[in-house]
């Protein structure tokens, strides 16, 4: 009987032992759940994170498109005044020509009424 009783006690010790791991494996599950939900919310938020990253990239990219309109738009008004301006450099110098020949008309003009031979 005392055999039978060291038996008693042990099987009481052992299944004592697998509750307390049981007891620890539910512990543990219950730690997983939660680093999970903790890292599934952190995931979530990281993503929302990216997801603002994306949407300020995407302003900036129409900034950009919208400041490289613009120059486009100074470069051509730019081009035009170039333009302008050299028209105006034809324009004074066709002017400044016709002055040179209308100085020699003149000179040759009044030389003849002034009797001098040419």
């Amino acid at each position: 009987m005392k055999d039978v009783s060291y038996l008693e006690d042990r099987v009481g010790i052992v299944e004592k032992d697998i509750a307390e791991i049981k007891t620890d494996i539910a512990d543990i599950k219950s730690d997983i759940s939660k680093f999970r939900s903790d890292v599934n919310h952190r995931f979530d938020l990281i993503d929302e994170r990216f997801d603002l990253i994306d949407e300020r990239f995407g302003t900036i990219d129409e900034r950009f498109g919208t400041i490289d309109e613009r120059f486009a738009v100074v470069n051509r008004t730019l081009g035009n005044m170039e333009r302008g301006n050299a028209l105006m450099r034809d324009s004074i110098a066709n002017l400044e020509a016709g002055q040179i020949e209308m100085r020699q008309l003149l000179a040759r003009v009044v030389a003849r009424l002034e009797g001098v031979p040419q």
